[in-house]
């Protein structure tokens, strides 16, 4: 018996044996050679002579992987004086199940999983190693390097097929929000990209008194970003818009007098005790402070500024009731005191002049 064998591809192997007598001495007649390996019936004509005999055709079984071929417990054959002579060759063949290699390649990234043998037939459990790659994080597994996942870390691998599987990644992004802290009208949330640098959003937000500074990475903290600037942490960030209260300027002036207070700040939403000093003027009294040089009076010295603007006092003057009196020869500027009903007071002098009373503050 002879035999071989040829893998189709397609789960299958084919088998192709020949049988044959060997005359080992003498001669030899016989028909109808029955060999029940796979029930084949073999018709060899009579020989003369030592030698081997055979049927020319060849027998063709299908066979699948795996699977074992019996050639069954040998050929029994008649000779020509009717005696029956019985073989005892028996042969088995096991078609071999193929082997794949399932590979893995990082695909930018580095940690991949040695690689694995997948038996035809046989489910093969995946390697559960994850690769790694900075910035990234990993999807799966593909099978080419711009495909879609497939299989998962630990999955199963079915096909009877040798496979070179592409790690998946995706770029890793965070959040950049805003939190106005106690204003209004902050900008919406950014998507910052690992390695690449977000410009901040131009808008700023407002808080009535207040004015805005930039922004801060806590409620308290110190400013470190303006509106557009550049922000290059590979991280997840909250904003805190930065206020500083608004203050106001009230300044004095003496207005043609002398001796006007300082300059005083005025706090957002907090009234001012305006200065007790009174500036003075030679020959004037002191009414108050007015908001521009010839307005009425408005303050009054250790009064309340409550409005949140910057404004400059102007002192208000009145002229004083004054007389020049002669002394030792010297006109000298003095108080006029008219006594009416026993009391001294002051007030206007009236002057004849060519036949008229003018009135005249001396």
């Amino acid at each position: 018996m002879e035999w071989a064998w040829e893998d189709q591809n397609n789960g299958k192997y084919i088998i192709c044996y020949n049988v044959w007598i060997e005359v080992m001495n003498g001669n030899f007649y016989g028909t109808n050679i029955y060999c029940n390996w796979n029930n084949t019936t073999v018709a060899v004509y009579d020989r003369n002579g030592e030698g081997r005999y055979n049927q020319v055709n060849w027998y063709i079984v299908e066979l699948p992987y795996g699977q074992t071929f019996h050639f069954g417990q040998g050929c029994e054959y008649t000779s020509g004086s009717g005696v029956k002579y019985n073989s005892t060759v028996s042969k088995d063949v096991t078609a071999p199940r193929p082997t794949y290699t399932v590979a893995y390649n990082a695909n930018g990234g580095s940690g991949a999983p040695g690689n694995q043998t997948k038996t035809y037939g046989t489910n093969l459990t995946l390697s559960g190693t994850r690769p790694t790659r900075t910035g990234y994080t990993f999807l799966g597994w593909a099978t080419s390097a711009s495909d879609s996942v497939a299989y998962q870390p630990g999955g199963t691998y079915s096909a009877n097929a040798a496979v070179t599987l592409y790690a998946k990644w995706q770029i890793i992004t965070y959040t950049v929000a805003y939190n106005p802290n106690g204003g209004t009208g902050a900008p919406g949330n950014q998507t910052k990209t690992y390695g690449t640098n977000l410009t901040l959003s131009g808008t700023r937000p407002t808080r009535t008194g207040y004015t805005f500074l930039g922004w801060a990475t806590s409620a308290s903290g110190s400013v470190a970003y303006q509106p557009g600037g550049t922000y290059s942490s590979n991280a997840a960030v909250t904003l805190y818009a930065r206020w500083q209260i608004n203050t106001y300027t009230v300044a004095y002036n003496a207005n043609g007098g002398s001796g006007a207070p300082a300059s005083q700040t005025k706090t957002y939403g907090t009234n001012l005790a305006l200065s007790g000093t009174r500036p003075t003027r030679t020959g004037y009294t002191f009414l108050g402070w007015a908001t521009s040089a010839s307005g009425s009076v408005a303050y009054q010295p250790g009064g309340t500024y409550s409005a949140n603007a910057s404004v400059t006092l102007y002192a208000q003057w009145k002229k004083s009731s004054n007389c020049h009196i002669k002394v030792d020869g010297t006109y000298k500027q003095g108080m006029m005191h008219v006594r009416v009903d026993g009391v001294y007071k002051t007030g206007i002098v009236k002057i004849r002049s060519d036949g008229a009373y003018k009135g005249t503050e001396h």
